[in-house]
């Protein structure tokens, strides 16, 4: 999800709770935000390139004096009611274009005279949605939709090898996430959600 749409996150390494699951590894879980009684939003352009970026492998090289690096990301969020008090709404959307580089040294003699820095693309876009209901002083849901479409070239693997083994990614994961929350006493409640990735 985008930064625009997250309102807390956790982040768990050990002791996890029943609603985490099995993993070895770690969870991190994240609240997205959700709409108001009043209309907000933000809007937002970032841009790097490569007068304020390392050179690739922390060294210049000789043949390729000057990378050409770019970053380039924008997006908004966006939120309001729906009905006040009721119904509210809230959405974010964000575009990242990038055009980097990864330097490809074969650090051999003989082969070093193929050494080269390739261009490496990326670009995606990511999109929330949220619908949120208060259907009495007892019960709450909501609905929620995350899109993340990506593409990309990039070396494949841990290594940086020649071009030729390069990996072409396109991605496009969707979910789809509802809930429905009940105070059914003051000291419980229940809680229903339902997922759907794709």
């Amino acid at each position: 999800v985008s930064q625009e749409s997250v309102e807390e996150f956790q982040i768990a390494t050990f002791n996890f709770d029943l609603s985490t699951g099995a993993t070895g590894s770690g969870a991190v879980n994240i609240v997205t935000r959700r709409g108001t009684n009043a209309v907000h939003g933000t809007a937002f352009f970032y841009y790097r390139d490569h007068g304020l970026a390392a050179y690739p492998a922390l060294r210049r090289d000789l043949q390729h004096p000057d990378p050409y690096f770019a970053r380039r990301q924008s997006g908004f969020s966006l939120g309001g009611p729906l009905v006040k008090d009721r119904f509210f709404w809230f959405t974010t959307y964000e575009h990242n274009n990038q055009d980097g580089v990864f330097a490809v040294a074969n650090n051999h003699p003989i082969f070093s005279k193929l050494d080269v820095v390739e261009r490496s693309p990326l670009n995606s876009n990511l999109l929330t949605a949220r619908f949120d209901g208060n259907l009495n002083n007892r019960l709450t849901t909501f609905l929620r939709y995350t899109q993340d479409l990506n593409n990309s070239i990039a070396p494949a693997g841990t290594g940086v090898f020649m071009p030729s083994n390069w990996f072409s990614g396109n991605t496009k994961a969707r979910q789809i996430q509802a809930g429905l929350t009940s105070a059914v006493t003051s000291n419980f409640i229940a809680d229903l959600r339902f997922s759907y990735s794709s």
